[in-house]
């Protein structure tokens, strides 16, 4: 495997890897995690943890929404060599119908921009021109399997990522984000920059990407993409970038403090953690756990999953740049082999790599359904039971008109107060008897 394929095929698995890792952990604080799990540096089983510090169940090695809508784009270009919108459109509403009870569709675990859109798609966006969507970075995926396919051509990334990312969001953060992340995963794997990571090289990405975010949104405005920009700018994303670039040389630690610092001077909430969920946040905290782990895969993964929060959107960031940077030969084979669905998520990654349909990948869809449908039996065995509702209570001897006795039911493993309780019993509802129905006299 040459040096390109390797870096394609490991920016495609670090993708999947990196949510199906992080989703164990997603919605956890950090102490929680370090409680839980101890490291996040594999796959953990959440099956005993499910109402002790995890809410929801999720299939141990099985990835969600995020991969889901970058295996649309994916089956999407190896179908047409191109993105065409109406047929795009068709693969994502038809992942959203046939779900079991509780998901949406085939979707697992979708945040909510994620849903609303899709559900809103037969509308062309009118409704999300009203609006400004927030930038919580739940499109940024979406450009990777563009560059990939699309590798050495930033031009027609570019494009093709703005258009499918307009479907999403209205955003010029969000949208410039995405575009930054095709730019990015281009600049990793097309091979023609023979990117080493050293820290003066990663200074020099840095100064690229600040750049490109600058020219992005000009070229945003003026190809039509963004109709306003008022109250709708990239500003935060390109003064984060600029945070990262000053604060570089500094330990981890110190870099994403300086970010949450920055990033919180822009937005109405405090970021307090670098898996916040915004995408200004997301990106550089990102690229900050890739410089500073020791150029391997999975340390830099394992440290951005230690965090939780919305690890999983953090975690296919870290994973597919990672990915990119280090290769595929880099993910430790246990991480691998013990991604669900591995041998498919490979074969569509090598058919990226060489731009061509695998005729013997499955159908997306029977794929997805079949894997929501399993993750939803396993989940039945661990829901938490919901408690029983409480029975009326037992009518006590003082209920019962004797007016005298302890209304309290007694234990059943007490014998003598048992014994007594049931005597007591009959015997007030003989009397009651007799003072509601008198039998006569027989004389």
């Amino acid at each position: 495997m040459n040096k390109d394929s390797d870096k394609i095929l490991g920016c495609w698995y670090g993708l999947v890897v990196g949510e199906a890792m992080g989703v164990a952990a997603r919605g956890c604080k950090a102490g929680a995690v370090s409680q839980l799990f101890g490291q996040m540096d594999d796959y953990k089983d959440v099956s005993a943890l499910v109402g002790k510090g995890v809410k929801w169940y999720r299939m141990k090695g099985l990835y969600g929404a995020i991969s889901q809508c970058a295996l649309v784009v994916c089956d999407q270009l190896l179908q047409t060599k191109k993105i065409e919108l109406p047929l795009l459109i068709d693969r994502f509403v038809e992942l959203s119908h046939a779900g079991p009870e509780e998901y949406f569709g085939c979707y697992r675990r979708p945040e909510g921009s994620i849903r609303y859109a899709i559900s809103n798609f037969s509308e062309q966006q009118d409704s999300l021109e009203l609006k400004i969507k927030p930038a919580t970075g739940s499109c940024l995926s979406l450009a990777i399997p563009l560059a990939m396919f699309n590798a050495g051509n930033l031009k027609v990334i570019r494009k093709q990522t703005a258009e499918i990312s307009k479907l999403f969001t209205n955003n010029a953060l969000e949208i410039t984000g995405t575009l930054l992340v095709g730019f990015l995963t281009d600049y990793f794997v097309a091979g023609r920059h023979s990117f080493s990571p050293t820290p003066s090289n990663w200074k020099k990405l840095i100064e690229q990407a600040i750049q490109f975010c600058q020219e992005t949104e000009a070229w945003l405005i003026e190809e039509r993409f963004l109709i306003s920009l008022q109250g709708n700018s990239s500003k935060a994303l390109i003064s984060s970038m600029q945070c990262l670039l000053d604060n570089f040389e500094k330990d981890l630690d110190k870099i994403l403090e300086s970010l949450c610092k920055t990033v919180s001077e822009t937005t109405e909430n405090p970021i307090s953690h670098s898996s916040q969920g915004r995408t200004e946040i997301l990106l550089p905290a990102a690229l900050a756990f890739i410089a500073k782990s020791d150029n391997k895969f999975l340390p830099g993964l394992t440290a951005a999953l230690n965090g939780g929060g919305e690890a999983d959107k953090l975690g296919s960031l870290v994973g597919a740049l990672a990915g990119a940077v280090y290769g595929y030969s880099s993910i430790p084979d246990p991480i691998k082999t013990g991604l669900v669905n591995f041998k498919e998520i490979k074969a569509r990654g090598e058919a990226l790599g060489a731009r061509r349909q695998n005729p013997s990948l499955k159908n997306l869809f029977d794929m997805e359904s079949s894997l929501t449908q399993k993750e939803y039996d396993q989940r039945q065995r661990y829901l938490q039971k919901e408690p029983k509702k409480k029975s009326k209570s037992a009518k006590s001897p003082n209920s019962l008109g004797t007016g005298n006795e302890d209304s309290s039911l007694p234990q059943k493993d007490n014998k003598g107060q048992w014994r007594k309780y049931q005597k007591d019993k009959t015997r007030s509802k003989r009397d009651r008897r007799r003072n509601l129905s008198p039998s006569p006299d027989p004389e």
